[in-house]
């Protein structure tokens, strides 16, 4: 959540320490996810339907990644599982968010 968001809405980010934190979740996965939580409690999606929306992401991944010796099929799968990581980081950050 950016500082704008936080004083627009007076709620603060719950979340983990950096020390235990991964790299790619610390400075892309979670930040992506971030900016999509103020969106998607906008809309009043639900944490449940984020978690379901990252459900079809793992699964379309895994499809794509059964063909992964041709390499459009493999960016896909890349990229598919990118996106369910995303929303596995929303879900819980939208969860917090609208308590």
């Amino acid at each position: 959540m950016t500082q704008q968001q936080t004083e627009m809405t007076g709620r603060v980010p719950i979340r983990r320490t950096s020390e235990i934190e991964e790299i790619s979740n610390l400075y892309f996965i979670h930040p992506l996810a971030g900016r999509l939580v103020p969106f998607f409690a906008r809309l009043h999606i639900s944490p449940n339907a984020v978690s379901i929306l990252g459900m079809l992401f793992g699964i379309l991944s895994a499809f794509a990644y059964y063909r992964y010796w041709n390499l459009r099929s493999a960016i896909t799968g890349f990229a598919l599982m990118i996106a369910w990581h995303v929303m596995d980081g929303a879900d819980g950050q939208l969860a917090r968010f609208t308590e």
